[in-house]
């Protein structure tokens, strides 16, 4: 037996990093206990570009209630679930306790390397030299306590990168050598990775 479905479309028109540009259509499903699960589908506007859906985000007790949820959503919240579709990370079953932190430098460096690889490989999957830091918390599969180290090392250490907030929003940013070591061109849609100056050695 099919399930009833409703297709709600927003007025919003979001951009991926890349610069193209999705129409957003609410999916509602309803389910066998009578509640409705909702998702959010892009669709790309003009030739190119693929179809994409987040997994189910909401579950409400009707359709007006599903309806009301799709009214509350941010453009925040809808540019983050782009990304998220667009670029999926695999994630393991739970989320790992984050670690103690390792007792000498050497242990340390051992214990974020994995974790400062899967950051650098968002920015390299995203196409992109900036990234909000929610967005990594929330695709990642390492305790936030770990990628914060990761942020940490990556700025002070490696100067790949630096951090900073703009209007409340947290964001990680690529420097030049981030964006070298990345693999990333000097320059996208525009915006140029940050050239730091480098220590006197």
């Amino acid at each position: 037996m099919n399930r009833p479905e409703i297709h709600h479309r927003l007025e919003t028109i979001i951009c991926s990093t890349g610069g193209r540009q999705y129409t957003v259509t609410v999916r509602g499903r309803a389910r066998y206990d009578g509640r409705w699960e909702g998702m959010l589908e892009f669709s790309p506007v003009g030739a190119g570009g693929r179809l994409v859906a987040t997994p189910v985000q909401t579950t409400q007790s009707s359709v007006r209630q599903l309806l009301y949820w799709a009214g509350g959503l941010s453009r925040t919240h809808m540019e983050d679930s782009l990304m998220s579709a667009l670029y999926p990370v695999r994630r393991p079953e739970a989320h790992p306790r984050a670690a103690a932190t390792p007792p000498t430098a050497e242990a340390r460096r051992q214990h974020l390397q994995p974790v400062e690889h899967d950051v650098l490989a968002m920015f390299r999957a995203a196409r992109t030299t900036r990234l909000r830091t929610q967005l990594v918390f929330q695709q990642g599969p390492h305790s936030n306590a770990d990628f914060v180290r990761a942020f940490e090392d990556l700025e002070k250490q490696q100067r790949y990168l630096v951090r900073h907030t703009v209007d409340g929003v947290d964001w990680l940013e690529l420097t030049m050598d981030g964006a070298q070591a990345v693999g990333l061109p000097a320059a996208i849609d525009g915006e140029e990775p940050i050239d730091l100056p480098r220590p006197p050695r």
